[in-house]
């Protein structure tokens, strides 16, 4: 388990009270986590704050592991800078 996994289940954990317990790379945050739109807009605000990243939506439903190799990626070409 990655660091940035732990950080995305500590937000969603802390700040959107969602029990993470069980959470998995291939859920959906909506329809397997159950965040509403809503939530979901609050976990990515609060992970490119930490992160300091614009995360694209892509209009799929976007599942853990997505949002972790987004953050990730995107950390890895900003220290390439």
């Amino acid at each position: 388990m990655s660091a940035t996994y732990r950080s995305v289940q500590t937000i969603l954990r802390k700040q959107l009270l969602v029990p993470v317990s069980r959470m998995q790379s291939k859920q959906k945050f909506t329809s397997d986590l159950g965040l509403s739109s809503f939530e979901l807009n609050a976990l990515l605000y609060y992970v490119e704050e930490k992160y300091k990243v614009q995360i694209q939506e892509t209009g799929e439903p976007l599942t853990v592991q997505d949002l972790i190799q987004s953050i990730e990626q995107k950390n890895t070409d900003h220290t390439k800078r």
